[in-house]
């Protein structure tokens, strides 16, 4: 503002001075394209701090998302971990379980063949 109050001044000034009503003319003109342009700049200006405002907004709300979301695949990864864990043993007594079963069913066997084997044997001492 204080470069617009020079410039009256000067036009003050031109204007006492007999003879140069065109310069005026001008300057003056010059001047009104200036306030315009000014005020038309801080139009401008206005609107692009409010569509910055809106920006950074949106800036701190995808943050705020990508934090959240951060934290559900931090929360997931351990969920699997912990299923992967969980499958491990319980994998490993499946496998306990079937070397157990092996083992009863040998067993089993083992007595079927020893009881067939005694039977055998009674039945070759009856006769």
């Amino acid at each position: 503002m204080s470069a617009i109050k020079c410039v009256l001044v000067y036009i003050l000034l031109l204007e006492s001075v007999a003879g140069q009503e065109d310069v005026v003319s001008k300057l003056q003109n010059s001047l009104l394209i200036l306030e315009h342009r000014m005020s038309t700049a801080e139009s401008q200006l206005q609107q692009c701090q409010v569509k910055y405002a809106k920006m950074e907004q949106r800036l701190t709300t995808t943050q705020s998302q990508f934090k959240q979301s951060q934290e559900q695949l931090r929360r997931a990864n351990q969920k699997i971990v912990s299923l992967e864990a969980q499958q491990q043993k319980t994998q490993t007594i499946l496998v306990q379980a079937d070397i157990t079963r092996e083992k009863n069913s040998l067993s089993i066997g083992d007595k079927i063949a020893k009881l067939s084997n005694n039977v055998s044997k009674l039945q070759g001492l009856s006769y």
